[in-house]
């Protein structure tokens, strides 16, 4: 088959295009709520091939918000590990600071190389103390595969 230069070109790139761009993003649930209330905050993968190990932190303004807990799932609230599984264990590393919680979890178990996860990897749960609530930012996020190679991905605030 004999393709002219634009058709080749189009042919040729399109498949670049049309791949899933792998992508953090914090999703800020109640992101207006008054006193007293409080707000939830997932952290959400979406693309992400033959992840093993992750870490991000997430900043909050101390000041009008308080950490009520973090974690790397809450099955009460139906918030499930993307990662979670029968045959992978994860071991969990949660750190509070003042104004910055960092959730990480390395996976042990089958490995899944080829799998593309999607969904939640962390949540934080905050109480409103001052108005309005400050910002809430995905901050330092780092991803690496079964092979401790570093993950490229895009990283969304809300």
């Amino acid at each position: 088959m004999n393709f002219n230069r634009p058709t080749f070109l189009i042919l040729t790139i399109l498949p670049i295009v049309l791949m899933a761009q792998p992508t953090v993003r914090l999703n800020v649930k109640n992101a207006h709520p008054g006193i007293g209330n409080r707000i939830a905050v997932t952290v959400e993968i979406k693309d992400i091939v033959d992840l093993d190990t992750y870490a991000a932190s997430i900043s909050y303004d101390d000041k009008t918000l308080r950490l009520i807990d973090a974690a790397l799932d809450a099955p009460l609230m139906n918030v499930n590990n993307a990662l979670r599984s029968k045959d992978r264990t994860l071991l969990p590393v949660i750190k509070k600071e003042q104004g910055v919680v960092s959730i990480a979890a390395t996976l042990t178990g089958e490995n899944h190389s080829d799998a593309i996860e999607n969904g939640v990897i962390g949540i934080a749960l905050f109480e409103v103390i001052g108005d309005p609530p400050g910002k809430i930012a995905l901050e330092k996020v780092q991803l690496l595969d079964s092979k401790g190679k570093r993950i490229e991905c895009i990283v969304a605030d809300h």
